[in-house]
């Protein structure tokens, strides 16, 4: 019967062997500059072992800031958010999300942007699943109104100040990965 050794056990037994080679230590007693370089947060082994989860955490956090400053009907402060989310997600080589972002950053009125969040809220729907507990909310009222949040809370970023309570869940993704899927009714019912 074949083992499966788990990726991190593969990762450690790689280093322990390759540190010599990787750091010019090739003899066997200097081990402290290796166990220097490896402690360093700056060296690539670090970066490697990372979590890949952490940068769509970020982007997702940036994603909520900018629905958030819909539900206030702040325009400048949705487009700056926008900007950030590109910027972001260029640098994490998301470079459709990063397009997307910018459509929002680039709106000239509420409506535009709040139409411009729709391919984005579709897109990072998709990119979150898997990544904790969010809630994807819809607004009967909005074509296509669909957005991802954090909290249970409904924060209507398509219908803003005039209705903010505006919406149910669609679908929550709880800590463990199960989805449950929401109720019957509008406006929060």
């Amino acid at each position: 019967m074949q083992q499966i050794i788990p990726s991190t056990v593969r990762m450690a037994f790689l280093i322990l062997f390759s540190a010599p080679f990787l750091f010019g230590q090739n003899h066997a007693g200097s081990t402290d500059a290796v166990e220097k370089k490896l402690q360093s947060p700056d060296t690539a082994v670090e970066k490697k072992l990372q979590s890949p989860d952490t940068a769509v955490v970020r982007l997702l956090a940036i994603y909520e800031s900018i629905s958030q400053a819909l539900v206030a009907d702040d325009l400048g402060l949705a487009k700056a958010h926008a900007a950030e989310l590109s910027a972001s997600a260029e640098k994490s080589g998301s470079l459709e999300l990063a397009n997307l972002a910018m459509s929002v950053a680039g709106a000239e009125t509420l409506e535009e942007s709040r139409e411009a969040f729709k391919p984005l809220s579709a897109s990072v729907i998709a990119m979150a699943q898997d990544q904790g507990q969010y809630v994807t909310m819809v607004c009967p009222m909005v074509s296509n109104g669909r957005w991802l949040q954090s909290s249970v809370t409904t924060a209507n970023p398509y219908m803003g100040q005039a209705m903010p309570q505006c919406g149910k869940p669609e679908i929550s993704i709880r800590p463990d990965g199960s989805k449950a899927t929401g109720g019957s009714g509008c406006c929060g019912s």
